[in-house]
């Protein structure tokens, strides 16, 4: 899923740059090769402090990236819910759906409006 929503991010005339980072190195390389693009570690792109995050990892991996960015007031967008019952280590106050912007709370089909409105 990370690879369709990097490719779709190249292909934004809005966006200056995409950069892919993985757990897994060699796969954010590989994709970030095909789509012309940076790969970096997932610590490296934190420390970075981008201007916003897309996490498409493993659904084990949707907490901990999502703590991570909004613990350095990353603005991220997960591609699941961060459903408490299936993660209940999740800070409370976004464990009610995606994070558009730090502690800002949503759901898929709500993130097109919640994204307007928090712009």
């Amino acid at each position: 899923m990370g690879a369709v929503h990097a490719r779709r991010l190249t292909q934004t005339s809005t966006v200056d740059s995409v950069v892919v980072a993985d757990v897994v190195v060699d796969r954010a390389e590989r994709l970030a090769a095909s789509l012309n693009c940076e790969a970096v570690p997932v610590e490296r792109l934190i420390a970075s402090r981008p201007t916003g995050v897309i996490i498409a990892a493993g659904t084990d991996g949707h907490a901990d990236l999502v703590d991570r960015c909004v613990a350095h007031g990353i603005p991220c967008l997960c591609e699941k819910p961060l459903a408490p019952d299936r993660f209940p280590d999740v800070r409370p106050a976004y464990a009610d759906g995606l994070i558009l912007v730090p502690k800002r709370v949503g759901s898929s089909e709500s993130a097109g409006s919640a994204s307007r409105r928090a712009g």
